[in-house]
C-alpha cells in the first residue's frame, strides 16, 4: 500500500492545491511597522528616565536594608524611655524649682548673671545636641559610608574614608560643636530669642526672656 492510498487517495482524486498566503501591502507593512513596539532608543530621554528610576528602586532598597529601622526603633523607643524620664525630666523640674520656688538666683559663672533655672536648661539642650550628633554619626558613618555607596558617589572616596576613619569621639565632637554652634551659639545672632530659650514659643515664663541668660551664649569665653 502506497501512501497516497493510506489516506483514500487514487488516481482519480484531484490534486489539491497548495494554499498561497496572501500577500500583504506596503501600506498594511506600514501600519504593521508603525504600530509595534521595540522599545525606547537607548540616548532617549525616557530611556534615561527609566534607567534612573530603576537606580533609584534598587539605591533605595539598600538603602533601607542598611538602615536597619527595628534597630533604629529600639534606640529611639530606648531614648524616651530611659534618658528622657531619667535626665531630661528631673533636669526640668529642678530648673523649675530653682525658677518658682527660690526666686530664680543668679550663678555669676563665665562673666555673666544668668540665672541657675537658666544654665540647668542650657545644660540639657547641650546634651540634646550631644544624643544629635549621635544619631548623624549613624546615619552618615555608620549607614551612607559604611554600608552603602551613597558616601563615595556623594563626597569621593577620600571624604568616605576620613568619616570613617574619624567614626568615635572625633566625629561625636566636631559634630556637636556644630550643631552647638547652630542650635546654641548665638553671638553673631543677638537678640534672636530662640538662642536664649528654645521654648519661648510657649509663653511659660521659665522659657521665655524672663528667666535671664545673661549673655551666655554671645560671652567669648563660650
Amino acid at each position: 500500500m502506497t501512501k497516497g492510498e493510506a489516506y483514500g487517495a487514487n488516481e482519480q482524486t484531484p490534486m489539491i492545491q497548495q494554499q498561497k498566503l496572501p500577500i500583504k501591502t506596503s501600506a498594511e507593512r506600514g501600519l504593521i511597522h508603525r504600530w509595534s513596539f521595540s522599545g525606547p532608543a537607548a540616548n532617549s530621554r525616557f530611556n534615561k528616565l527609566i534607567l534612573w528610576w530603576c537606580e533609584l528602586r534598587k539605591q533605595m532598597k539598600i538603602f533601607a536594608v542598611a538602615f536597619d529601622a527595628p534597630y533604629v526603633k529600639d534606640r529611639v523607643w530606648s531614648f524616651f524611655q530611659n534618658e528622657i524620664p531619667l535626665f531630661v525630666v528631673p533636669a526640668l523640674v529642678v530648673s523649675a524649682f530653682f525658677y518658682y520656688s527660690l526666686n530664680n538666683p543668679t550663678f555669676l559663672v563665665v562673666s555673666t548673671d544668668a540665672s541657675i533655672s537658666w544654665w540647668i536648661l542650657f545644660v540639657i539642650r547641650h546634651y540634646l545636641t550631644l544624643q544629635l550628633a549621635y544619631m548623624s554619626e549613624y546615619v552618615f558613618v555608620d549607614v551612607l559610608a559604611m554600608r552603602t555607596l551613597f558616601s563615595s558617589e556623594l563626597v569621593g572616596p577620600l571624604a568616605t574614608l576620613c568619616a570613617i576613619t574619624s567614626k568615635g569621639w572625633p566625629y561625636t565632637f566636631t559634630l556637636w560643636g556644630v550643631f552647638n554652634l547652630l542650635l546654641i551659639q548665638g553671638k553673631a545672632n543677638t537678640g534672636n530669642e530662640v538662642y536664649d530659650h528654645w521654648l519661648y514659643f510657649t509663653g511659660l515664663e521659665m522659657f521665655t526672656p524672663e528667666n535671664p541668660s545673661g549673655g551666655g551664649v554671645e560671652s567669648d569665653t563660650y
